[in-house]
């Protein structure tokens, strides 16, 4: 059964069994707090997903993905934000930022399999939702 933990604005959908994965959508600052979680619970990273290219929430893709190996799915409307990504770090002096690398681009997709479930996709103007079973990441506020 999938679960969900959120970390300010950071949502973390895990599945705890005999090969315990979680999917992460928007790291912004909070790596290091689901980064514990994650040891803790003894889960894998699998996925990594951002609502947005924003720097906040892009800033640490690229190391998320050399510490676990995690897959960055995301759009070819985020190649050039992504790209910028190591220069605008240098003008913050944020060093050693590098551009995250997409594993698979989720462009006209409306839904796609994630380790056996279901993510759904909708795109409201740019920022993206997802829904995992009955868990919609970032929530939608009406």
């Amino acid at each position: 059964m999938m679960e969900i933990q959120v970390f300010n604005n950071s949502f973390l959908c895990f599945e705890k069994g005999e090969k315990s994965w979680a999917l992460i959508v928007d790291p912004c600052n909070e790596w290091g707090n689901i980064k514990v979680f994650l040891q803790a619970h003894q889960i894998e990273l699998k996925y990594i997903l951002l609502s947005q290219a924003s720097f906040k929430n892009a800033l640490r893709v690229a190391t998320i993905q050399h510490e676990t190996g995690a897959h960055f799915l995301s759009f070819k409307s985020d190649l050039l934000p992504l790209r910028k990504l190591p220069r605008l770090a240098d003008e913050v002096n944020v060093c050693g930022i590098k551009t995250p690398r997409i594993d698979r681009f989720l462009d006209d997709l409306e839904q796609i399999d994630i380790f056996g479930k279901t993510l759904k996709i909708k795109d409201f103007g740019g920022v993206r939702h997802y829904q995992i079973e009955k868990f919609v990441m970032p929530p939608i506020h009406e």
